[in-house]
């Protein structure tokens, strides 16, 4: 694994994180930002933090340098890449990690935490292929964008403690309705905590037939205006 390339984050006014994110391990976005920005604001003590889908590790690195975390922080990732520069990238800031490699549950079996973090991917794989956030990294959430964010929350609610807290983001360039179907059979409380509207990425904007197609098929949802198309993401917060 070459960790030869780096990646900023900014969170707070005057606060950083200078990470290692080499070739491989999926960039972080707008929405680890936004999802990040809502934890900071609906978090009010430190507790047992997992980061899931972690990437090169940086919402939970940010959250534990925020205050948020009881040591250890929990992170997990598809990718051993994205696992084992987690672990290096948590060392620069000195943060006591486990960080396992699996898919959504599967390292954290009879493990709960009071706050949970998820980041895993969630657009239809047609918009991924023309996206600039997928290069070299598989996007597996099924036709509509929904599969695995639908199958981490059927999982979620028996790997969080009582009073916990999921925060995951829903993109509009996934099944938004059937995301959010599923998260309200699942949990007694569902909150939007933020909304963000992106101008569609210029390597997307000119594929017009093909994002006219998804929206027409109820795939995805985007917004035309003054010439330019946007699209959103949600974070919600779910309790019991």
């Amino acid at each position: 694994m070459s960790v030869s390339e780096q990646y900023i984050f900014k969170y707070g006014e005057d606060r950083e994180l200078h990470l290692l994110n080499p070739k491989g391990v999926f960039t972080p976005t707008g929405t680890t930002d936004a999802l990040v920005k809502a934890a900071r604001l609906y978090l009010k003590k430190p507790g047992k933090l997992l980061d899931l889908g972690c990437g090169n590790g940086v919402a939970g690195i940010a959250a534990h340098q925020l205050g948020f975390v009881v040591e250890p922080l929990f992170s997990s990732d598809l990718s051993q890449d994205a696992v084992d520069v987690t672990i290096l990238n948590a060392a620069k800031y000195k943060c006591v990690i486990e960080a396992r490699s699996g898919s959504i549950f599967e390292p954290w079996e009879g493990e709960k935490f009071d706050y949970i973090l998820n980041d895993i991917s969630g657009i239809a794989p047609r918009v991924a292929e023309i996206s600039p956030w997928f290069n070299s990294v598989p996007c597996a959430s099924g036709q509509d964008g929904s599969d695995l964010i639908v199958e981490m929350l059927l999982a979620a609610k028996k790997h969080l403690n009582k009073d916990g807290a999921l925060f995951f983001p829903v993109i509009s360039l996934s099944n938004v309705e059937r995301i959010l179907k599923v998260a309200g059979e699942e949990f007694m409380n569902i909150k939007r905590l933020s909304s963000d509207e992106w101008p569609m990425p210029k390597e997307m904007s000119s594929h017009t037939e093909l994002l006219d197609e998804l929206a027409e098929a109820n795939v995805i949802s985007f917004t035309k205006k003054f010439g330019l198309m946007t699209y959103y993401t949600d974070i919600y917060v779910a309790t019991n």
